[in-house]
């Protein structure tokens, strides 16, 4: 069964049935594996709260302003009204090369409703004709030029033409940075000032963990690539930004890759990322989600590794065995300094029994340092008939509740991590009004922009930090749609309650 985006958080949240059981119900108990022990269960600890934040996905309508340069933060680029550049020949890293004379391609840079606005100095290969299309005005050229981006109330649109004037012409050099940026400078300031309270950074939409085809070393995004929105972002761009943050990363690794993909990666980071900084690392994301192919892979895997018993506990064997392989790399490669990894094994929020099958698992709790679930409160708005403002005061009103819900399920969660002696972390959370139609999205966007979410935040926090402690990474940072803490970088708090509530939470409660 396939899911929308909403309903996969509804999962995320425990509403929905994965896999033919009901999460928030009964279980199918799992067998353990045989030669499987238990460790010594430590005492409970209430560790101090650390909160992060999980990043949006790249693309080209993002309102995430990650890169100074909007060409290598939106560039998306296709060949007249194609998808894709498959007709063109390009190199690993996307840039075109060897185009005959007259072949025409468009490059969207804005797509959004609040752009990167104001003047540009754009560079870009010779051997080019370019025009603006849509809005923006451009002047001087043609391999330097001057980009001027309005703003409109209705939203900006910027996309250039671009024609070879001459046959084998090569696109090298793209760039398009506001005029007066200083030479080196690669983050844009306002979004490192949105993600610098954040001591947590999770990379899974970074990094297009879901649905993700078999992946190799050698084809991986690299910081050269034309854009960064093509393939996922490059690991160097993901560790510059840590460093730049003083935050600690966390990476969620494709389920399917080459032998080298992993040990190479985990290099990298042993080797780059700044000392006092620890790498969070996970494999794949939510991998005991039927909506996502990585779940559906592991379990007819599993089912053919382990015939006889139920498929869903077969494919959390699956995984379990994935997670120790890869756990064994990446401890080889930071031998010696494994206090700078600390390895996750993902779970389900409200089902604790898959927490402890997978644990328990030829002692896969050997192999983790933690064990991450999504403590998301609230489900979907259209569960109550009433439009508009009766339904936004109902949702509102049962939302305190719901977020007690979620903490609840954490502690339970808690015990079973404290039993196998791993930390319990949540790798997403936050609130979850989801809807499924133009009218019930109004609604849910009205909630989630409601002043007392404020309050509602704030407890929800201060709950997690009181009962469970640890880190809580929140989902998302900066989107447009309901899981969006801010709709667009540079934000101010005082439009969004549910941030500023975030972001006065980690003022109370500093380090």
């Amino acid at each position: 069964m396939a899911f929308s985006a909403g309903a996969l958080a509804l999962a995320a949240a425990g509403f929905l049935a994965v896999g033919g059981v009901p999460k928030s119900g009964g279980t199918m108990p799992g067998e353990k594996s045989a030669g499987s022990s238990l460790p010594k269960p430590r005492p409970p600890l209430l560790q101090p709260t650390v909160i992060g934040m999980n990043l949006g996905t790249p693309s080209y309508w993002s309102p995430e302003r990650v890169f100074i340069d909007i060409v290598k933060n939106n560039g998306f680029l296709t060949e007249g009204h194609l998808p894709t550049i498959g007709n063109l020949t390009v190199d690993a890293g996307g840039h075109p090369y060897n185009t005959p004379k007259g072949t025409y391609m468009e490059l969207m840079l804005e797509h959004s409703a609040m752009g990167q606005l104001g003047v540009h100095d754009c560079v870009f290969s010779p051997g080019w004709d370019i025009k603006s299309k849509f809005m923006g005005k451009l002047s001087g050229g043609p391999e330097k030029f001057k980009l001027d981006i309005p703003g409109d109330p209705n939203g900006v649109i910027v996309q250039l033409a671009i024609t070879a004037k001459q046959d084998g012409a090569r696109l090298d050099v793209a760039s398009c940075v506001p005029a007066g940026t200083p030479a080196g400078q690669l983050f844009h300031p306002d979004f490192l000032s949105d993600m610098r309270p954040f001591r947590v950074i999770r990379f899974m939409d970074w990094m297009k963990t879901n649905g993700a085809p078999m992946q190799t070393w050698a084809n991986r995004s690299t910081e050269n690539d034309f854009s960064q929105i093509r393939n996922g972002m490059a690991v160097e761009y993901m560790v510059a930004l840590a460093n730049k943050l003083g935050s600690d990363p966390w990476f969620t690794l494709p389920f399917d890759t080459d032998p080298a993909y992993y040990r190479n990666f985990a290099i990298y980071v042993r080797d780059h990322l700044a000392p006092g900084r620890k790498a969070y690392v996970e494999l794949s994301n939510e991998v005991w989600n039927s909506g996502f192919k990585q779940s559906q892979d592991a379990v007819q895997r599993g089912t053919k590794l382990y015939p006889g018993i139920d498929g869903r506990l077969a494919g959390d064997y699956y995984y379990a065995d994935r997670v120790r392989d890869v756990m064994k790399t990446w401890s080889e490669v930071f031998a010696g300094q494994t206090n700078r990894i600390v390895r996750v094994l993902g779970g389900q929020a409200v089902w604790k029994e898959r927490s402890e099958d997978m644990l328990a698992h030829k002692e896969t709790w050997k192999s983790v340092d933690a064990l991450a679930i999504a403590p998301y409160f609230g489900h979907t708005v259209q569960d109550i008939d009433q439009a508009g403002p009766t339904r936004v005061e109902k949702v509102i009103a049962r939302l305190p509740a719901e977020a007690d819900q979620a903490i609840e399920a954490a502690v339970a969660q808690k015990k079973i991590a404290d039993k196998y002696n791993v930390d319990l972390i949540g790798y997403e959370g936050g609130s979850d009004s989801i809807a499924y139609n133009p009218e019930a999205g109004r609604d849910a966007n009205a909630i989630n922009h409601d002043p007392r979410m404020y309050d509602i935040y704030m407890r929800y926090l201060e709950a997690w930090r009181t009962k469970v402690g640890g880190l809580l990474v929140l989902y998302s940072g900066t989107d447009t749609n309901i899981y969006g803490h801010i709709q667009y970088t540079g934000q101010p708090l005082d439009q969004v309650p549910r941030m500023k509530a975030v972001v006065d939470f980690i003022a109370r409660h500093p380090k």
